[in-house]
């Protein structure tokens, strides 16, 4: 009886362990691809930064005025 008791603690004991480390598991991923986002984002305004640059560099060579 007791080792029948010990080995159940044993065993919820374990699949506690194992259910944190799956939901840290999720969270990591999920911090991953919200900074992947974040990431993608940020180049995409550093391009269009550079794009407005490179036309009004443009519009200053050729004496545009918008």
């Amino acid at each position: 009886m007791i080792i029948e008791e010990h080995k159940k603690e044993e065993y919820l004991e374990s699949k506690e362990i194992f259910l944190d480390t799956c939901v840290d598991e999720l969270r990591e991923q999920e911090i991953l691809e919200v900074n992947e986002l974040y990431m993608d984002d940020m180049k995409k305004s550093i391009l269009l930064n550079d794009q407005k640059e490179e036309i009004e560099k443009l519009k200053m060579k050729n004496g545009i005025k918008i």
